[in-house]
C-alpha cells in the first residue's frame, strides 16, 4: 500500500514518487503502489482485472495529456503508455509529470555505472546486443536505458536514486517541447515505430 510522506522524512519503502504538480511524496514497494497513490485511489491496489486497471491508467493518461497545455503550458513529449503499471509510470516520468526514486532491492536494481557511462562502458554490457542485466535492447549507446539513475535526492535518505530512464533533461526546467502542429507531427513521426523498453 502507498503512503503520503513529508519532504525530508525517512522512508522504509523501496520506491518513492514525487508528484511534480502537487509536490506530494508518495512511497510504496511496487509500481502498483505508486500508481495507486498517483491516482489517489487506495482500491486500485486490490484490482486483479488487468483490463480494468489498464482502463483507469488510460483514462488518467488521456486526461493528463489533454490538460497539459493548460497545466504545464506545453504538450507532452511522449505518449503515456497504459498497458502496465511500469509503462504508465515511465510515461509520467518522461513527460515530467512525476519523478521516481528507487533504492537498491527495488523491482529494478541499480548497481550500474553513473549516467555518463553508457553501454560500451556499462558493467552489465557483455558484448551482446541485448542488455545482460535489464533484458532490454541497447538503444543509442545508453539512451532510454532503464538501468541508469542519478543522485538527486529530495529526502534525507541517500539510499534513493532518481530514475530518469536515460533522459536527464526531463528534470531540467523549461526543457524543449514541440509547440506548433508541424513540430508536434514531426516529433511523433520521428519516434514512430521505436520499440518501447
Amino acid at each position: 500500500m502507498f503512503q503520503f510522506i513529508d519532504e525530508g522524512e525517512y522512508i522504509t519503502s523501496k520506491l518513492l514518487l514525487r508528484d511534480l504538480q502537487s509536490d506530494d511524496y508518495i512511497a510504496g514497494d511496487s509500481p502498483r503502489d505508486l500508481v495507486a497513490g498517483f491516482l489517489r485511489n487506495g482500491d486500485y491496489t486490490e484490482i486483479d482485472d488487468g483490463a480494468v486497471a489498464a482502463y483507469m491508467r488510460k483514462r488518467m493518461g488521456s486526461d493528463l495529456r489533454d490538460m497539459a497545455p493548460m497545466t504545464w503550458g506545453r504538450v507532452f513529449k511522449t505518449e503515456i503508455g497504459f498497458s502496465t503499471d511500469r509503462e504508465f509510470l515511465k510515461g509520467l516520468v518522461l513527460n515530467g509529470v512525476v519523478a521516481i526514486y528507487e533504492r537498491g532491492g527495488s523491482y529494478r536494481i541499480r548497481t550500474g555505472p553513473p549516467i555518463e557511462q553508457h553501454c560500451s562502458k556499462c558493467a552489465f554490457d557483455k558484448g551482446n546486443e541485448r542488455c545482460s542485466q535489464f533484458e532490454a535492447w541497447a538503444d543509442g549507446d545508453g539512451v532510454n536505458c532503464m538501468g541508469f539513475a542519478r543522485k538527486d535526492i529530495p529526502t534525507d535518505d541517500t539510499g534513493l536514486m532518481l530514475v530518469d530512464y536515460g533522459h536527464p533533461e526531463i528534470f531540467v526546467e523549461g526543457y524543449w517541447q514541440p509547440s506548433t502542429p508541424v513540430e508536434i507531427d514531426g516529433f511523433y513521426a520521428e519516434g514512430a515505430g521505436e520499440e518501447d523498453l
